[in-house]
């Protein structure tokens, strides 16, 4: 069969920018914020769609699930639980996975941590990775102590 050159196709330079509006009690965090981390409920734990909440009115909420988007967020580096509580912490490096922890261990505001499971071992979503937020940002991130460090993540959003 020879290579042809379709006459009919269908091509977007628009790109894939996904704002949905989600109601609020099917998102993991029932009482959403501006510029926090989302994610929708789903029936098998773990695959859950994140993105980042954009507004907020009455009981919806607009959510960027867009794909590769980029966005400051707050991550906590905490590796493992046991009995509920932060067990083990690391450095968080350029590329390393990013999760939405629902773990109620973490700070107040903090939804997204270094670990795949959550304080009941349960597996958590993968959010997106961190990368460099500018040219001058640098990694690693965190240590073998608990913190929580503002850097740039980015979504795996939908489509993914």
């Amino acid at each position: 069969m020879t290579e042809a050159i379709r006459q009919d196709y269908e091509v977007s330079s628009v790109g894939a920018v996904r704002h949905w509006l989600v109601t609020d009690s099917r998102m993991e965090d029932i009482t959403p914020t501006v510029t926090q981390p989302a994610a929708v409920t789903s029936l098998l734990l773990g695959t859950q769609i994140c993105g980042t909440i954009l507004s907020v009115t009455g009981t919806q909420s607009i959510v960027d699930f867009t794909s590769s988007m980029v966005y400051y967020q707050e991550v906590r580096n905490v590796l493992t639980y046991a009995v509920g509580a932060e067990a083990t912490w690391g450095v968080i490096n350029e590329g390393d996975p990013i999760y939405y922890d629902g773990s109620g261990t973490m700070p107040a505001g903090v939804k997204l941590s270094t670990s795949p499971l959550d304080a009941a071992d349960v597996a958590n979503p993968l959010f997106g990775f961190a990368v460099l937020h500018n040219p001058t940002d640098t990694f690693p991130k965190g240590g073998a102590a608990a913190s929580t460090t503002e850097m740039a993540v980015m979504q795996r959003g939908a489509g993914a």
